[in-house]
């Protein structure tokens, strides 16, 4: 797609989107009508690339109860909260909220063709690659997921890195409304020496069924 943009645009330099719709516009409609005999394998190079993709999934909303059943084993685990800090160059400042949309994005608005084939505006890989990275179907808006995208990562191979934080990022942990209190105990040891962490625990209201979080000595 670069490839093809860097093309166009050194034969239409300047050109309004009016002179754009009657030079080239036939033979976009082409080319758009050709991309299903190549759309399989394109998707499979996709794939390909997208599988290596390192991502921390975070959220802001650490009470929502669907949450904590899905990623806290049913209320067993624990939610650890991060600050950026940014003296030590955390990572956390990089997170970047989801957009969620009812249907898949295209890879780019017709707006966004004819700015770059005119030579207003350029291919830029990043803003495609984001764009499918931070996009979510609206079914899970209720997550109000943030994420940090590192790329391919240290080890590209690899299906996941572990990364170490800093002991002032971590500065709370929040009790699940089943975690046992042997859990409790392992981990309030286990965070003994992060100095910052403040100690909270999920609380359930029944009236409307939802959970709230509180803070624990």
């Amino acid at each position: 797609m670069g490839t093809m943009m860097t093309l166009l645009r050194a034969q239409t330099p300047g050109l309004t989107r009016e002179n754009l719709d009657e030079v080239i516009g036939p033979g976009i409609d082409n080319s758009y009508n050709s991309l299903p005999s190549v759309l399989a394998r394109n998707q499979g190079q996709f794939e390909h690339y997208m599988s290596k993709m390192k991502i921390l999934a975070l959220t802001s909303k650490p009470d929502d109860v669907l949450m904590w059943t899905h990623y806290a084993d049913s209320h067993k685990g624990v939610v650890m909260r991060f600050r950026s800090v940014a003296d030590l160059d955390s990572p956390y400042g990089m997170a970047k909220p989801m957009n969620y949309v009812g249907t898949p994005p295209p890879f780019y608005e017709m707006d966004d063709l004819v700015n770059i084939m005119s030579g207003t505006d350029t291919t830029d890989p990043t803003k495609f690659v984001e764009k499918m990275v931070y996009t979510k179907s609206d079914r899970f808006a209720y997550e109000n997921e943030w994420r940090i995208s590192t790329g391919a990562g240290r080890n590209p191979e690899e299906p996941f890195e572990d990364v170490k934080f800093g002991a002032s990022e971590l500065d709370g942990i929040v009790f699940g409304l089943s975690t046992s209190e042997a859990d409790v105990t392992s981990i309030r040891d286990a965070a003994a020496p992060y100095k910052n962490v403040e100690f909270m625990k999920a609380v359930r209201d029944d009236s409307s069924m939802t959970v709230s979080i509180t803070a624990i000595e």
